[in-house]
């Protein structure tokens, strides 16, 4: 079995045993007969803690005893040896370094041999000796006055001077961990100190800044500091905040402990003040961790010569067996140093691919830093996703070699910018004349920056890429070349740039180092993308393709044409190629979604124009929204009548209108809507309500949903109703300094804004809503965004637009554009209708009812039908189905021209009835729409596969018992709808004997 995390405790008088420790590895364990309680280390009796026990063969440093160990929760410990096992196994414990022998044991240790330190640093040698270590340090003047009272790591042994008793009020545990070198490191638990000490602000070094500044190095010298934190001495009076507990007593420490918070910083401080002149130049240190550069050997040993003799003048020591001397090759601070570049330990190459797949948090987050750390070493370091986790572990382990940076070269640097990140790579010529990457530069955007556009998108890849590498660019006198693949950005003037960088653009390049982590391979296949964006991306998958659509555009070479990320942008929106089907796809997205809302032509392009462009997109969104036949269907006349306009309001919701749609099927509870708009941004709410509400509750109403988000209105437009009329309104407005309006008598075109406003609802409900008509309140909120997201002919801006910016442009000027499209539409209604025989028109539905509850969510025309007989130029026949029992012959007004789907086929072709062999037609049920009792005996709506819902008919329920997918269907989208008796008989097929009176073709179904 794999080593427990084990605890040796005298003060435990059982042993025990994890429980979790023991459910994870299956251990076989015995139940008590009685349960045992235990007394916590605080005194606290936990009853009936144990009730479940095991024996184990248990090795400690060797020495293997079967022990007996009581199952319990231990927390973060797994096995704990008391009493029991003290007693029997009587070990004797060196307390000073925690190591466990047996009496029984003869315990050896070789000597170590005197390092050999190299002649010319031979009077030195006192710098190596552990002797002159041991005084206590002179005290040292600190840098921050406030901050000079930091503690960190203790060295215990009291002869040295470093530690002494203390009767400090306070005191932190403390414990041991192993140092590289085999020894113990005594850690104290500063945590609680550490939270209450202001910190000491000074930057600690950076790992690449530290690398960059070794160019040109031939040779090195690498020096650790001994004990570096202890030899800074405590400012005196403060010993006390230091102080530790342990076994045998209470300390307090003369020099800073390793543990508090500021002695990082603080000794880094000191350090670089030490050797300040020679930072970057001949030396580089990172705590205490010194290594020394030269370009040959006699200037290292002048170099090496003047590190030590500092050392010796503040009194600090070396530990001999981490030095080394005169090397071409050191590890740094984790990183292999030599004249070639900077690559990986081979320790943690093997450790990495010797790295198990993480199967708990904790490992997933140990490697993610692990990952973290190397991504220097990495190129396309990013987050997404496709970075499996092999992937990594490959990438990190290929040992790729990054040369060190030489000011006397020309620098390359390469930039690329996605949607959501950033990527760079500094590059420069090798002895080779080939590029050699320095460093790679992986960044995602923040979520502001995600929203900028992509020429700022690449812009900022630039800057952040020359901030990156500040240090190295600003000193090269030779002109650093940007690599870009964004046209304009060729002419940038826009970044405070110095004047030695030169901008080229490299169009849709394959880099040296291998394709930019933000630019896909141009045939990806097809199957590898999801979604519509895939649609679009394997649109240009031919490059042929590509350059016929450039070609298209305009000459090669125009600006606003680029191609990236595997889509074609033509002034900074998505391109959209000459594919039939994926455009029709946008213009369903933008015109019959719910979100969209069957807008008219002007909402539907605009909202198009957002993201995407094709040649003619203006010419295709009209003929697409004329001869859409759900518009048609369910969007009736406006008729032009004069207008006289009401003062011009001068800012959002200080003039509000509001009105109720009443009589409206049930949802929800509710039976009633009501719609306030402002009368400047064209915003509205849609509230569900009830047709009863008073006055009060009106009041109500407004001011939880509307005056909580915009305030008191300066004036209200209403109707005269009782509800917006009656005296508590009144009183009301009077007391806010609201002055109402209201509409004439039997003339709602007054408060034109709320009827056009209920119009819109009406018909955005009757387009989605169910055919019971009772789930319209689920579409309000949608309603409602879809109102306020369309730009307004008058302001040129949504509603949110408007309220959140107000329009910079005249009230006036809105004002008279907006009556100038009045008159257009105006002199538009004007121009009378005229019909011949044989044209479809749609018949308005105002003097016909159908089976749907309510008149207002239904559609407000039937059809389309044709016309037989021009009666006179006011009146047409038109063949009707024999299920619309009315006079066929209509006025020119109740008709208006079908706009035939020639463009886009959406239109379902009415199949003509199945012939079967005893001459009987058939026709395929659609749906059932909706059922009602007749005489006891339930009755289905049917909805024939391909016929209008004007050509429904009622059928007995009875004849559907063998239809098991009509009748599955039935349950979900009607879940009380009653079950044929025999609806378990499943013989037939989705075919029913017509049995509709109705023309078809010539034809007359039975």
């Amino acid at each position: 079995m794999e080593p427990a995390k084990t605890l040796i405790d005298s003060g435990s008088s059982r042993n025990f045993i994890d429980q979790d420790y023991v459910t994870q590895r299956n251990i076989p364990t015995k139940e008590l007969s009685t349960r045992k309680s235990v007394i916590a280390i605080d005194g606290r009796e936990i009853k009936d803690a144990i009730a479940k026990e095991t024996e184990l063969n248990i090795e400690v440093e060797g020495k293997t005893l079967k022990c007996k160990l009581y199952v319990m929760p231990l927390g973060d410990t797994e096995i704990i040896l008391g009493k029991d096992w003290l007693d029997e196994a009587e070990p004797v414990i060196a307390w000073k370094n925690l190591t466990i022998t047996y009496k029984d044991s003869i315990i050896g240790k070789a000597s170590r041999e005197e390092p050999l330190i190299p002649q010319e640093f031979a009077d030195f040698i006192d710098l190596f000796q552990e002797e002159g270590f041991r005084e206590l340090p002179p005290h040292r003047e600190g840098f921050d006055s406030e901050s000079e009272a930091l503690e960190k790591y203790i060295e215990q042994e009291l002869k040295d001077g470093k530690i002494q008793k203390s009767q400090s009020s306070m005191a932190a545990p403390c414990f041991y961990v192993n140092k590289a070198d085999g020894g113990l490191r005594l850690v104290v638990d500063y945590r609680k100190l550490n939270a209450i000490t202001k910190p000491f602000r000074f930057p600690m070094p950076v790992q690449t800044e530290l690398l960059e500044q070794l160019k040109g190095a031939k040779i090195f010298t690498k020096m650790d500091v001994r004990w570096g934190f202890n030899n800074i001495r405590i400012r005196k009076g403060d010993e006390w905040k230091t102080a530790f507990r342990s076994k045998l007593g209470t300390y307090e420490t003369n020099v800073m402990p390793f543990g508090v918070i500021n002695g990082p910083a603080y000794f880094q401080a000191w350090m670089n003040d030490i050797f300040k002149d020679l930072l970057g130049v001949t030396m580089v240190v990172y705590m205490d961790d010194i290594l020394v550069f030269s370009k040959t050997r006699e200037d290292h040993v002048k170099h090496v010569r003047e590190v030590l003799r500092r050392l010796r003048t503040n009194h600090l020591f070396l530990k001999p067996h981490k030095c080394h001397f005169f090397t071409t090759e050191t590890s740094f601070i984790g990183i292999v140093i030599s004249p070639e570049g900077i690559s990986m330990e081979k320790e943690k190459v093997k450790a990495i691919l010797e790295w198990k797949a993480p199967t708990t948090v904790k490992q997933v987050q140990a490697f993610l830093g692990l990952a973290g750390f190397y991504r220097r070493w990495v190129e396309n370091f990013s987050n997404k996703e496709e970075q499996a986790f092999q992937s990594i572990k490959e990438a990190i382990t290929k040992e790729p070699v990054l040369i060190h940076p030489d000011p006397e070269k020309p620098y390359i640097l390469e930039t690329d910018a996605s949607g959501v990140a950033l990527g760079a790579v500094l590059s420069q010529k090798g002895e080779d004349g080939r590029l050699h990457p320095i460093a790679y530069l992986s960044q995602s955007f923040t979520p502001p920056q995600k929203n900028y556009d992509t020429y700022d998108k690449e812009l900022l890849a630039i800057v952040q890429a020359l901030e990156h590498w500040r240090l190295m660019l600003e000193g090269t006198k030779i002109p650093v070349t940007v690599y870009t693949d964004h046209r304009n950005l060729q002419y940038w003037q826009e970044a405070k740039t110095r004047e030695d960088v030169r901008k080229t653009r490299r169009p849709i390049r394959r880099s040296d180092h291998g394709d930019s982590p933000m630019e896909p391979q141009v045939m990806i296949p097809p199957e590898k993308f999801v979604g519509f964006m895939a649609d679009v991306k394997t649109s240009f998958l031919d490059e042929r393709i590509k350059q016929r659509e450039i070609t298209t555009l305009g000459p090669k070479g125009v600006p606003e044409i680029r191609y990236q990320r595997g889509v074609l942008e033509y002034d900074g929106k998505i391109y959209i190629p000459d594919d039939r089907d994926l455009r029709i796809e946008i213009l369903q997205r933008f015109h019959d979604s719910p979100i969209a809302g069957h807008q008219g032509h002007a909402r539907t392009l605009e909202l198009i124009s957002r993201e995407y462009y094709w040649p003619g997109l203006k010419a295709q969104v009209n003929r697409y929204v004329d001869t859409c036949e759900v518009c048609q269907r369910s969007k009736g006349y406006k008729q032009a009548v004069p207008h006289k306009a009401l003062p011009i309001p001068e800012r959002p919701w200080e003039d509000i209108a509001y009105d109720f749609i009443v009589k409206l099927p049930e949802s929800k509870g509710y039976d009633s809507i009501l719609t306030v708009i402002d009368r400047f941004s064209r915003q509205a709410h849609f509230i569900p309500c009830h047709e009863s509400t008073n006055a009060e509750q009106l009041a109500e109403i407004f001011i939880k949903e509307v005056w909580k988000l915009h305030g008191t209105p300066r004036t209200t437009v209403s109707d005269r109703g009782p509800t917006f009329n009656s005296q508590f309104l009144r009183a009301l407005y009077k007391g806010l300094k609201i002055e109402p309006r209201f509409s004439t008598a039997f003339h709602p075109e007054t408060d034109g804004i709320s009827e056009r406003t209920n119009q819109w609802i009406e018909g955005f409900l009757r387009t989605f809503c169910n055919y019971q008509q009772d789930d319209w309140t689920k579409w309000l909120p949608i309603a409602e965004f879809c109102h306020n997201n369309h730009v307004n002919s008058a302001t040129g801006q949504t509603a949110f637009e408007t309220v959140s910016t107000i329009n910079e442009r005249k009230n006036e000027e809105i004002w008279d554009e907006a009556k100038a499209s009045m008159e257009f539409h105006k002199a538009l209604d004007k121009q009378g209708r005229e019909f011949k025989v044989g044209d479809k028109v749609w018949l308005l539905l105002t003097n016909l009812s159908t089976r749907r509850p309510s008149k207002k969510l239904d559609n407000r025309k039937g059809g389309p039908f044709t016309i037989t007989e021009k009666i006179s130029s006011h009146a047409y026949r038109l063949d009707l189905p024999k299920t619309i029992r009315v006079h066929n012959v209509f006025h020119v007004n109740l008709l208006s021209p079908v706009t035939e789907d020639k463009d886009f086929q959406r239109r379902q072709i009415k199949p003509p009835p199945i012939i079967t062999e005893e001459g009987e037609e058939e026709y395929e049920v659609d749906h059932v729409v909706n059922w009602e009792w007749r005489n006891g005996k339930p009755y289905y709506q049917i909805r024939w596969k391909g016929y209008d819902p004007i050509e429904d008919t009622m059928e007995r329920a009875d004849k559907f018992a063998g239809m098991p997918d009509v009748l599955e269907d039935l349950r979900k989208r009607l879940p009380g709808a009653p079950m044929p008796n025999d609806s378990q008989v499943k013989t037939k097929t989705n075919k029913q004997r017509g049995h509709r009176p109705i023309k078809q073709d010539g034809k007359t179904r039975r």
